[in-house]
């Protein structure tokens, strides 16, 4: 009997939608890991990585950064507010 294994390598379209996504937080800030995976999918809805695979890309990508994670993405039952888009930031127009 063979055990599945989950892949340990991901396409670059994976990587941009995580990094794009935790690049919107900043310095001493709370990421939920539900809104997050919602918002990665938003943006790339054919992602091939289950809710898990996400979370480990997001953590990898926030080392070394100042952001206080809030792993609610398994909570039961999940009613998740509409992520932000980035596009929406406050961080000034010009």
């Amino acid at each position: 009997m063979s055990k599945m294994v989950k892949s340990d390598v991901f396409d670059l379209e994976t990587y941009s939608a995580v990094y794009a996504v935790i690049s919107s937080y900043g310095v001493d800030d709370i990421i939920s890991t539900a809104i997050a995976v919602d918002e990665i999918r938003k943006k790339f809805p054919g992602c091939p990585c289950d809710d898990e695979e996400l979370v480990g890309l997001m953590l990898q990508a926030m080392t070394g950064k100042k952001i206080a994670v809030s792993f609610d993405h398994r909570v039961e039952p999940v009613v998740r507010p509409i992520a932000p888009s980035i596009a929406s930031d406050s961080k000034g127009s010009h």
